[in-house]
């Protein structure tokens, strides 16, 4: 398993011939594990203060981009070359510092047209740099990176830095099974993480270390709860790859379930969540859906399950437009695209999944979306929509009545969403009380009737500005929830208007907490990531989920289940 994690990938034969230069997509170059970007924006100042976006010197990296390598994919063997394969137009990776002005030849462990993978080297210091990728006698233009003391990330099952991590359960010398949602951790257990970029070491960075403990000071977030590791270094035998021993504690402080985030913690570095299952029996988790020990077997074993959501959500905003009202139903099956064991929405209905993670995107034409680097290829689209037939009908309290669609992209998506050509929704649709939702039925499940009751909607209070310097306290009344357990709140802080003014950009940072603590507290560290601006938004989403979850039935559905929202937003400063 720890082999796959270098990519040691082998070729039995190689044919070099010219190529176009290599290119390196914006944002190509990336931690190994989270696939956290080290790539700066363009035009940005090399002084700029971007805690997260970095590699360490010592770890493993992607670079992404196109004619990087042979067609032909070429693996490398200890000890690990800087060109690959080794003749003279091979691939090299050549980092520049723009402090020193020393160029670092990076350790390669894998090339092909598209990828490169590699190890940092650690006499690279840290700070501003450049990467250029050779190959064929062309090279690429130069990307910005930061290089830091320390960039740590987490190996995850689905290999995209998302979902469940790549982490070991220690039961004896002789056993230490994956963890898995049908055999997780046990309380005051000991388990082993396996990431890269805790830092720097003194031994070449392409040979099999020894143990060593590399970061003292590392601390391992659970669900909230801050711990130190037995052992914090490289993985014996393993270059580029981190091992992190830690016992989790036996008091209960970290709960159960199968979906209990996982952070790293070092200095003003932290690394994206990815999730750990725990329960006391050590039988199988607690899932948020409430799967039973069969379906999360079908997940273990990487096979989809298939659900739904109906979604109620009303928005109330101090500025244009309000009252914004949007019902949908999405029917799908959610771990074909993301990784078999990636909970898709699953800290919706989760109360121990809290705390904070952050990123960006752009408001194209009013709409709120991430944007993908220029020249990224479009992603694989599975069939992920499941057939109801058309349309649904909603009834509800008062007379109200709605009729659901397909969307156009339904066959991949699996999105029914209200026919407002032919009817108005009055502002006050999601309201209090039962509800009923009815199919004549599709081509994957038969006719149904089901019925629930919704909660009336809850509002929530915010402040006038944010100090990005100091750590933020958010409090609401965990009285109102009526249901809720998941309170997320979401700052959004917009950059300057550019030429096009249907596209913007914004920073973002999304925290989570159980609704009926009544409070959060946001660190410094994270809203370090958003720009300073006068022009920020923050907004309040109370969460419906375990322990009382609002629960159907759909024939030949694994989980069915309504997820209600209230979005209170606020414009505010953030300096």
């Amino acid at each position: 398993m720890l082999r796959s994690l270098a990519c040691t990938l082998c070729a039995a034969s190689l044919s070099l011939h010219l190529t176009a230069a290599p290119v390196i997509l914006p944002g190509g170059i990336q931690n190994a594990a989270s696939y956290q970007s080290a790539a700066l924006p363009a035009n940005a100042p090399p002084d700029v203060y971007m805690p997260f976006t970095g590699i360490a010197p010592g770890s493993l990296f992607l670079v992404r981009g196109t004619g990087l390598g042979p067609a032909v994919p070429a693996g490398g063997a200890l000890p690990y070359p800087n060109r690959l394969p080794d003749v003279p137009n091979g691939t090299q990776v050549l980092v520049r510092s723009l402090d020193t002005e020393a160029e670092h030849s990076a350790w390669l462990l894998y090339t092909s047209d598209t990828q490169v993978n590699a190890i940092l080297p650690s006499s690279v210091p840290a700070g501003p740099a450049e990467v250029i990728v050779s190959y064929g006698g062309e090279s690429s233009e130069p990307l910005a990176i930061r290089v830091l003391p320390s960039a740590p990330g987490l190996f995850t099952i689905a290999q995209n830095g998302l979902g469940s991590g790549v982490i070991q359960n220690y039961e004896s010398p002789a056993s230490q099974p994956l963890n898995q949602l049908t055999r997780p951790a046990r309380p005051g257990r000991y388990i082993i993480l396996w990431g890269t970029g805790l830092g720097a070491i003194d031994l070449p960075d392409n040979v099999p270390p020894p143990a060593g403990a590399l970061a003292p000071d590392l601390i391992v977030r659970i669900a909230d709860v801050e711990l130190r590791p037995d052992y914090a270094g490289r993985a014996p035998g393993y270059p580029g790859v981190d091992q992190i021993n830690v016992r989790l504690p036996g008091d209960g402080s970290i709960g159960e379930g199968c979906y209990l985030p996982v952070q790293l913690l070092r200095g003003d570095a932290a690394s994206r969540p990815v999730y750990l299952s725990v329960a006391e029996t050590g039988e199988h988790c607690r899932h948020p859906f409430e799967l039973s020990s069969e379906q999360l077997a079908r997940l273990d074993a990487g096979e989809p399950i298939s659900t739904a959501y109906l979604g109620f959500s009303t928005s109330y905003m101090d500025f244009p437009p309000r009252n914004y009202l949007s019902t949908s139903f999405l029917l799908r099956y959610p771990w074909q695209l993301y990784g078999e064991r990636n909970p898709v929405s699953a800290h919706i209905f989760n109360p121990q999944a809290t705390g904070c993670s952050y990123g960006g995107g752009e408001v194209i034409s009013g709409r709120l979306g991430t944007t993908p680097p220029a020249g990224t290829p479009p992603p694989e689209r599975p069939r992920l929509g499941i057939d109801a037939g058309e349309p649904l009908r909603l009834d509800g309290p008062g007379g109200r009545t709605l009729a659901l669609v397909k969307s156009d992209d339904f066959e991949w998506y699996g999105i029914y969403h209200p026919d407002t050509a032919g009817q108005t929704v009055p502002d006050d649709f999601n309201s209090g009380g039962e509800w009923t939702l009815h199919s004549m039925g599709g081509s994957d499940i038969p006719a149904f009737s089901s019925s629930f009751t919704l909660p009336p909607p809850v509002r929530g209070d915010a402040p006038e500005s944010i100090d990005r310097a100091q750590d933020l306290v958010l409090t609401w009344d965990p009285a109102a929830g009526l249901g809720a357990v998941v309170m997320e709140i979401e700052i959004l802080a917009f950059h300057p208007a550019g030429e096009d003014p249907n596209r913007r950009r914004y920073d973002l940072v999304r925290c989570s907490a159980p609704f009926d603590a009544g409070a959060i507290t946001i660190r410094s560290v994270y809203l370090n990531h958003l720009s300073s601006t006068a022009d920020g938004i923050i907004e309040y989403s109370p969460r419906l989920g375990i322990p009382n979850p609002v629960r159907f039935t759909i024939p030949g559905i694994d989980y069915a289940a309504l997820t209600q929202s209230t979005r209170t937003s606020y414009t505010i400063e953030i300096r």
